[in-house]
């Protein structure tokens, strides 16, 4: 192959489960030369290629890696336009470079801290039997891919009624609230984090860590306080 030779094309087409588009096409690179991290029970993939996904860019050395590197990240719009109205992001709007500032740089497939809610828990014993209970039974409590002092809570359907949806919240080291993943631990205690209408108005989600392998999780209306309650719980495994 050389530079500028094209090797293939792609196009979006209509999803088949729902109202939007496909994405064009992925790539994935995968080392099966390594053993994959052993924190995670990878038996509730469906794809063996996470448990050894890699990131390609450290294939390469020196200055060329450097530059490669140096590109991870996302472009931020700012969203007032000339007549201080807010705008969507077009070519009228200033668009800035904000760069990933944690190690790895190239991110991470897993985040799952034994012992802690960190990771990606499931509410089925099987889920990769059924792509539709592997996407509907997700939980997971993590860190922003650019960002990695950001806290998100990525919510595959269960507890949400069917709709998906991603709360974002800053990491707080002590109390109940809003605490970070990784320091929340199976002490019998209520951890709560506030939806502050990114989803579905003013919501909480409820969780408590059971054991290393198990997980209870609930959203409720209204806001965190100092003494919660579960009401009719979802059970989270993995």
């Amino acid at each position: 192959m050389k530079a500028g030779e094209q090797v293939g094309w792609v196009w979006r087409v209509p999803h088949p489960e729902n109202s939007g588009l496909t994405l064009p096409f992925e790539i994935w690179a995968a080392n099966y030369n390594i053993d994959p991290p052993q924190q995670t029970n990878w038996d509730y993939y469906n794809d063996d290629r996470y448990a050894h996904i890699m990131c390609p860019f450290d294939l390469y050395s020196g200055t060329l890696k450097e530059q490669f590197l140096a590109k991870f990240g996302r472009l931020e719009y700012d969203m007032v336009g000339e007549n201080g109205k807010k705008i969507a992001p077009n070519e009228k709007s200033s668009g800035r470079f904000v760069a990933r500032n944690g190690a790895p740089l190239c991110g991470q497939v897993d985040q799952d801290i034994v012992g802690t809610i960190q990771g990606m828990w499931f509410s089925k014993p099987t889920p990769k039997d059924d792509d539709n209970v592997k996407f509907n039974g997700g939980l997971a409590f993590i860190h922003n891919n650019i960002d990695v002092n950001q806290g998100e809570i990525s919510i595959g359907g269960d507890l949400s009624a069917g709709r998906p949806a991603v709360i974002l919240f800053k990491p707080q080291h002590d109390g109940t609230i809003d605490r970070e993943p990784s320091e929340v631990q199976a002490d019998g205690k209520i951890y709560c984090y506030n939806t502050n209408k990114q989803w579905l108005g003013e919501n909480k989600i409820l969780v408590r860590l059971v054991d290393s392998h198990h997980l209870k999780a609930e959203v409720q209306v209204g806001h965190c306080g100092a003494k919660e309650t579960f009401s009719n719980p979802f059970a989270y495994e993995r």
